[in-house]
């Protein structure tokens, strides 16, 4: 049985800032740093004072929002992490907004949106703006707890509020830090054209990354399952299109459009090949179809059910807004030896999905992670009173090996 990890102070507040610091590569946040990028555009006309001025006002942004969700999650223990992105009015404000952004960097199409759009979008080169788009980053962030986050929730939740809550303003800090010290270099930006076609192009590209954005969120509510990663196929479909068609109207060089051309291909054929893994069509039989039937909705009478009759019992925490979770199911949940392993051992898969509200899930993830982060999966050996935890990211080989050491039975057994 895995034991729950003592981490020092010293070393949970430096995983902490190296928690921040993936933040900003995780895909959640990803169109937000082609805007700061826009953004770093018009703040280069300022001195280098009023630069570090508006990164520190970004920052500042962003670690509000921190702060706030240490209050909520540690001090107070109202919500959990992430747990706004369950609740459905929260959701379709962050889709509304993602899209009036998005149409604000449409300007330069040949069709006008109502000028209250364009008003709408908050300047980079202000501090009320700047303050919005740190707060903006920070909430786009939380669906994708990275990889080292859940050891450092799991260790502030257990700890004294006077502790946990400067570990989660470290997660703040280090997720502002790059931003910080771009702002320092206001020159950097000046390299970069700000008008003309192509820059326009570049921006209404950014536009399209918004709405995928906005497609991902909004389609994770509206489709059942793993199905609403083609309404985001969709959106990048459009994307390619549009960036091959309007790159052979700006030039008649045959070197911008085959690069133009090349950049669409790989964007429309990656994310297809995303989609057909994420829902199955890849596996031999039955695809997505087969694996969602093979879940069954968590509840504790089902668990206490399985438990009683001596089986093995896996316990997945997932929702369609959790970008890490979804990596888990397009790389663990859709490897057929997964299943032959479940199967074969007769291994029962509840699901506790997060998508929308569940309480009963939520007692449930309460009391294995106080904090409340997914993904999380948790596997119940028979006669053990406490499940072996996985928290974060992994791989078929450590869900195997965990699989391994609850049941007694070895993936070769499974064949």
């Amino acid at each position: 049985m895995l034991k729950r990890k003592r981490y020092p102070l010293r070393k949970c507040l430096l995983l902490a800032f190296l928690a921040g610091l993936l933040f900003n590569i995780m895909p959640c946040v990803l169109p937000v740093l082609p805007l700061k990028a826009i953004g770093f555009y018009e703040v280069s006309q300022h001195h280098r004072s009023k630069s570090i001025a508006l990164g520190f006002v970004f920052s500042l942004g962003l670690i509000s929002v921190f702060a706030v969700l240490a209050l909520f999650v540690l001090v107070l223990k109202q919500i959990t992490w992430g747990e706004l992105f369950s609740k459905g009015w929260f959701v379709w404000s962050i889709v509304g907004l993602l899209i009036v952004l998005s149409m604000g960097l449409f300007g330069e199409w040949n069709f006008r949106l109502p000028m209250g759009v364009y008003t709408i979008e908050p300047r980079h080169d202000t501090y009320g703006g700047n303050f919005f788009w740190g707060a903006l980053t920070a909430i786009l962030a939380t669906p994708c707890t990275a990889p080292l986050l859940p050891v450092v929730l799991g260790w502030a939740a257990t700890r004294p509020a006077y502790l946990g809550v400067p570990a989660m303003l470290m997660v703040g800090m280090g997720m502002a830090s790059p931003y910080l010290i771009l702002s320092a270099t206001p020159e950097l930006a000046r390299r970069f054209p700000r008008s003309g076609p192509w820059p326009d192009l570049f921006k209404q590209m950014m536009g399209f990354m918004l709405l995928a954005a906005a497609a991902y969120f909004g389609g994770g509510r509206l489709v059942h399952g793993l199905g609403f990663w083609w309404i985001v196929t969709a959106v990048v479909a459009v994307a390619s299109l549009y960036l091959v068609a309007r790159s052979v109207q700006l030039t008649k060089n045959a070197l911008p459009v085959a690069i133009c051309s090349a950049v669409a291909v790989a964007m429309l054929g990656g994310v297809l090949w995303w989609t057909g893994r994420m829902t199955g069509m890849f596996m031999p039989g039955g695809g997505s179809a087969a694996v969602e039937e093979a879940w069954q909705p968590y509840s504790a009478q089902r668990l206490a059910d399985a438990r009683a009759q001596g089986k093995t019992v896996l316990v997945k925490f997932t929702a369609n807004w959790c970008g890490t979770c979804q990596y888990i199911e397009g790389t663990v949940f859709r490897d057929q030896t997964v299943w032959d392993y479940l199967k074969k051992h007769d291994v029962v898969a509840l699901k506790a999905d997060f998508t929308d509200t569940n309480p009963e899930g939520d007692t449930l993830l309460k009391s294995l992670n106080p904090g409340g982060g997914i993904p999380l999966t948790a596997i119940y050996a028979p006669g053990s009173d406490q499940p072996i935890q996985i928290a974060s990211v992994y791989t078929t080989q450590t869900l195997l090996k965990v699989l391994e050491e609850a049941s007694g039975k070895t993936v070769a057994d499974a064949r």
